[in-house]
């Protein structure tokens, strides 16, 4: 068994498929968000037509990403070259520490911006709270969502190379033409 600290490409590559699902996981779930936040402004402002288009236009174009990213980056991500430098979470408990702080500053001045309509009822509440479930989803989707996928890279991309007969043979074929261009990184082990 190799050191858990010693680099090599598959390992790079898992940390880059990890960090492709990462970034599917914080866009898709950030479109869900805003979709979520379009149909509560519907909900709660029916008036508000251009804010609750623009919520579920940017929702929708963010869920396209996502699967935009599922279907032509992901596939690709067997190469030679080095990880890409990410200042995303790199274990999920860090995202899921800085999505909670991040929706408690959030759900502080969503509280000051609502704090005027709470006298009005039991609907000024249920939408205070309905906002804070979404910030939360949200930050939860940017950053707990990107480390959980960094922490597991290695296991996702295995997953990835049983379940995938193609990565298998790309995976295979360059085994055995493999020299690092920059360093002198191994090709295994995962």
């Amino acid at each position: 068994m190799a050191p858990v600290e010693s680099t090599s490409a598959l390992r790079d590559m898992a940390w880059s498929y990890g960090q492709w699902l990462g970034f599917r996981a914080a866009v898709g779930g950030l479109g869900i968000t805003l979709i979520g936040g379009s149909a509560l402004t519907l909900l709660t402002a029916p008036g508000s037509v251009a804010v609750w288009l623009l919520l579920l236009l940017c929702g929708l174009a963010l869920v396209v990403t996502a699967w935009l990213v599922a279907r032509a980056k992901l596939p690709g991500v067997v190469h030679g070259r080095g990880p890409a430098i990410s200042r995303a979470a790199g274990t999920t408990g860090s995202g899921l520490g800085l999505a909670l702080f991040m929706a408690a500053a959030s759900w502080v001045l969503l509280f000051v911006v609502f704090q005027s309509q709470l006298a009005q009822g039991l609907a000024a509440v249920l939408t205070l709270a309905a906002y804070c479930l979404l910030f939360l989803l949200g930050c939860l989707s940017v950053f707990a969502g990107p480390g959980y996928c960094a922490q597991h890279g290695k296991r996702f991309f295995r997953r990835r190379i049983e379940r995938d007969p193609k990565v298998r043979r790309e995976l295979e074929s360059l085994a055995l033409t493999w020299r690092d261009p920059v360093a002198d990184r191994n090709f295994g082990p995962l």
